[in-house]
């Protein structure tokens, strides 16, 4: 971007929820792009026709409905949720795996300009010289999370940058969804591995409204904000973050857990399992046995050891 923007760093109240590691965020546009209610489309740089169709009508369909749009920026899906949101004249905010005073990727340098004077925003975490570099895009994965109420992954292969931000969505309590794929697409793989460990299924924009609505997501029981930070000097009040997720030190909260999940975190007392071991323990059909612990792989109480064995996070054999 143009070295004389006028970008500002800012502590920003958005949904109470962030972590001070954030303080400050570095913004180029209108801050009040990153209002609650706010879903994060993201996915593959290498869609498939339909996928980039879905994403963009997803984008524009919550956007009518006055659902703010957060994406990363990148090519494809990315590109495909912002451009959605321009078509309904809507607001979108750009999570940049850089600082202000660069673009990435440079050929969506005509799409942020358009994004702002619509009323959107360019979001950073890093200072305004920062470069794009392999440790950004992480970082940038983990703040596309964080912003969001609701994380959708449209389209993305195992591995991918999409994989990890929905991972820290499910560290940070988020709701997380997935457009459901056939087996045989490999650009949708991960889609599969996200709709195995509890993600909701996603098609179309109510499918989200509806997710919204819920009080609670169906891993993490909901939280109660806690007292807001003293503000600084030029700066706005940020309230601090809700505790997350137990650590892997200790055992997830029961409430936290469903009952299938409650069953399979107690079967792996005795130690590591193989999944049909769990299975026989707890009753439960070999498919939900698997999905209630590849849930709590996600979420940091149980470790997957390979060949099939799990063990709780803080098991020792």
């Amino acid at each position: 971007m143009d070295a004389h923007a006028p970008y500002e760093a800012l502590s920003l109240p958005v949904a109470g929820r962030l972590d001070p590691r954030w303080d400050p965020l570095w913004i180029l546009g209108d801050p009040s792009a990153l209002a609650s209610p706010l879903v994060a489309i993201i996915g593959t740089r290498m869609p498939d026709p339909a996928a980039r169709t879905l994403a963009l009508t997803l984008a524009r369909d919550l956007s009518v409905r006055g659902i703010g749009v957060l994406s990363g920026g990148a090519l494809g899906i990315d590109a495909a949720a912002h451009a959605g949101v321009l078509d309904a004249k809507g607001r979108t905010a750009v999570v940049l795996p850089c600082g202000l005073e660069h673009t990435y990727p440079r050929r969506h340098a005509a799409l942020y300009r358009e994004i702002v004077a619509l009323g959107g925003a360019l979001v950073s975490q890093f200072p305004p010289e920062t470069p794009p570099t392999h440790w950004t895009f992480p970082r940038r994965n983990e703040l596309v999370a964080a912003l969001a109420d609701l994380v959708v992954v449209v389209q993305a292969p195992d591995p991918s940058g999409a994989l990890l931000a929905a991972s820290a969505a499910r560290a940070a309590g988020r709701r997380l969804m997935t457009v459901p794929a056939s087996p045989f697409d490999r650009r949708a793989r991960g889609n599969l591995r996200l709709l195995r460990a509890g993600a909701r299924p996603c098609m179309h924009a109510d499918d989200v409204v509806a997710y919204l609505a819920e009080t609670d997501g169906p891993l993490f029981a909901a939280r109660e904000p806690v007292a807001a930070r003293p503000s600084r000097a030029t700066r706005a009040t940020r309230p601090r973050e809700p505790e997350r997720a137990p650590s892997r030190t200790r055992g997830p909260d029961p409430a936290t857990l469903d009952a299938a999940g409650t069953l399979v975190y107690e079967a792996l007392a005795v130690g590591p399992r193989h999944v049909e071991e769990v299975a026989q323990a707890t009753g439960l059909p070999a498919f939900r046995a698997q999905q209630s612990l590849l849930t709590m792989v996600l979420a940091g109480f149980i470790e997957d050891r390979g060949g099939g064995i799990f063990a709780r996070a803080d098991a020792q054999g």
